[in-house]
């Protein structure tokens, strides 16, 4: 959605606003109402900027691994350290010479939820294994975190290179086409 005219228009309320540094004239006052988290994007780096609704800065021209962290910290109570996609993946899960299938529903670099009936417990390890599309099929450690239900969340244990880039470049490109 273009943006252009709408810095002052008092019918749109966006959560968060991120604007290029050449457009700082056009952010609405401090004391306008609401109060919005901006985001600048900059064109010189290490750019500082004084207005207290600035959460951060990232270089132009923006990634996900740079705005992510701000977005997080801004809108989301419980910041998360790295971007998260919905998935619908099959999944299995081995431990203690059992196996339990189920899906990823929910997947980051740093882990994943998984939906199963199998109940586990907090801190087992377990091995997943899991197709991401084109045929790269990922296998990590991984250990329970929490379950609450069916879902339960794990976090991959030291992931090899491949598996952390893989799993970051699926979920960055599951972000960049999903629909909000």
């Amino acid at each position: 959605m273009a943006t252009r005219g709408r810095f002052m228009d008092d019918s749109w309320e966006p959560d968060l606003r991120i604007v290029g540094d050449r457009h700082i004239a056009r952010i609405p006052p401090e004391d306008y109402l609401p109060r919005t988290p901006i985001v600048m994007v900059t064109s010189t780096p290490g750019s500082r900027f004084s207005d207290c609704r600035v959460v951060g800065t990232v270089h132009w021209p923006a990634t996900l691994d740079g705005l992510y962290p701000l977005l997080q910290s801004a809108l989301e109570i419980t910041p998360r350290q790295k971007a998260r996609a919905q998935t619908q993946l099959p999944g299995r899960c081995t431990y203690d010479n059992r196996c339990s299938m189920g899906a990823v529903v929910c997947l980051s670099e740093g882990g994943c939820l998984f939906r199963t009936s199998e109940p586990m417990v907090t801190d087992q390890p377990i091995t997943l294994l899991f197709p991401l599309p084109l045929g790269t099929m990922i296998s990590t450690r991984a250990h329970v975190i929490d379950q609450r239900g069916e879902s339960v969340a794990l976090a991959f244990d030291d992931a090899e290179p491949p598996v952390r880039e893989a799993v970051a470049q699926y979920v960055e490109q599951r972000l960049a086409t999903s629909r909000i």
